[in-house]
């Protein structure tokens, strides 16, 4: 949640923290679930489950994330006069740490060639796609 956040170009304050709390909680809690326990108290146990997968990919929270807005890091990158080559791997970084393989730039190259969109749109899938990965997800 809070690297969503952060890639979306939320900030967070001081003087709405509470409220923060509470949209995070609120979030979070698509993907859990409450039982008892035999000391009548609750625990919350992660599902993991289809929801998860459509919220993470389509929600709100995503859109936000993915969108080209100025103040959001994918807006940020795109708006840039960089080659595509290096706003890639500036994607990579932000997303995941670490640069493109070798093999994931060649694939990113054969898909450039063969896609039908402008850069924009180009670099907000690659983007999307990052952050939908597994290694994105379990990082951070």
């Amino acid at each position: 949640y809070q690297s969503l956040l952060a890639l979306s170009g939320q900030i967070r304050t001081s003087d709405g923290f509470g409220q923060q709390q509470l949209a995070q909680r609120n979030w979070l809690g698509q993907f859990t679930r409450q039982m008892e326990t035999d000391e009548a108290q609750e625990v919350s146990t992660f599902k993991g489950d289809i929801q998860q997968s459509l919220v993470l990919m389509n929600g709100k929270l995503m859109k936000r994330a993915t969108s080209l807005e100025t103040n959001t890091v994918l807006g940020k990158i795109a708006a840039s006069t960089n080659p595509t080559q290096i706003k890639v791997q500036q994607l990579f970084l932000a997303a995941l740490a670490r640069h493109p393989s070798e093999d994931e730039l060649t694939q990113i190259k054969q898909l450039s060639t063969q896609a039908q969109v402008g850069e924009d749109q180009f670099l907000q899938d690659i983007w999307w796609a990052l952050l939908n990965s597994s290694e994105f997800i379990l990082d951070h």
